[in-house]
């Protein structure tokens, strides 16, 4: 019963056609990236009016492509063509596909690249490349708020989730994160911003869990516990079959907290 109240609350209609989501962390070690495809793929197996993309844009070795087990063209590829995938009628973008019809678009992975993704990189992919083929983008970014390239993510997300893992040093991070969103004048996204507080245990150090919950739904939009999942910690290709079922209802729960929150009105 409550996987069906949660997969009606994940396929409410957007209030917009297109959708983008930022998975931000002031560190690295938090489940960012785990997080950003763990929430691609259940937008995309229960939402099928939208298209769905994962986006990586981590300037250089993103592990974006990794975790989700293939890859098509890089951002800096997708950039370089971009004339042939803009034209009139032009075929949409090469994009590796999850089994849960996620598409992913790496971000560069050659050592001797020259050229990697930049806000304005990010800014056409964005609005331009992306909008033609996709409906929803859940964008991966660095770790770290402060870098150009975050500019342009925020300046055109809808929605922030913020990973943190329930470690008190990470979490002062997360509240850090916050604080920093509203001086910069992105206060929106930090009252509907979302806390995914990864890798929970009971019985491990840190804040409880409960606390996190409760202080992030007063200081942002609301906080989600994704539990410690073995299949997770391996860092490998992430297969949601093998997920524990505690772990899916958990991503399950995130998405529906995304669904409501992009309708919220703070």
């Amino acid at each position: 019963m409550r996987e069906t109240v949660l997969r009606k609350r994940l396929t409410v209609d957007l209030p917009g056609p297109h959708v983008r989501i930022a998975v931000v962390s002031l560190k690295g070690g938090t489940g960012r990236t785990t997080v950003a495809l763990g929430l691609g793929d259940i937008l995309a197996a229960d939402r099928h009016r939208e298209p769905v993309v994962a986006l990586d844009a981590v300037p250089l070795h993103g592990g974006l492509a990794t975790r989700a087990g293939g890859r098509e063209a890089s951002v800096i590829e997708l950039l370089a063509n971009h004339q042939t995938y803009t034209a009139h009628n032009s075929p949409p973008p090469p994009t590796y596909r999850r089994p849960s019809g996620l598409a992913v678009i790496p971000s560069e992975h050659r050592p001797d690249a020259q050229y990697v993704l930049g806000a304005e990189g990010y800014r056409w992919l964005a609005e331009h490349l992306i909008p033609r083929s996709f409906g929803i983008v859940v964008t991966d970014t660095p770790a770290g708020l402060s870098d150009p390239l975050m500019a342009g993510v925020l300046s055109l997300a809808d929605l922030v989730v913020l990973t943190t893992t329930a470690a008190a040093e990470s979490a002062t991070r997360a509240v850090d994160a916050l604080a920093w969103m509203r001086r910069q004048g992105y206060g929106r996204l930090a009252r509907r911003a979302l806390v995914a507080i990864t890798g929970v245990r009971e019985g491990d150090p840190g804040v409880p869990a409960e606390v996190l919950r409760e202080h992030f739904a007063a200081e942002a939009g609301g906080a989600v516990t994704i539990p410690w999942d073995r299949h997770l910690a391996a860092g490998q290709r992430i297969d949601t079959t093998a997920l524990e079922p505690a772990t899916r209802t958990a991503y399950l729960t995130l998405g529906a907290a995304v669904v409501a929150a992009l309708h919220a009105k703070k």
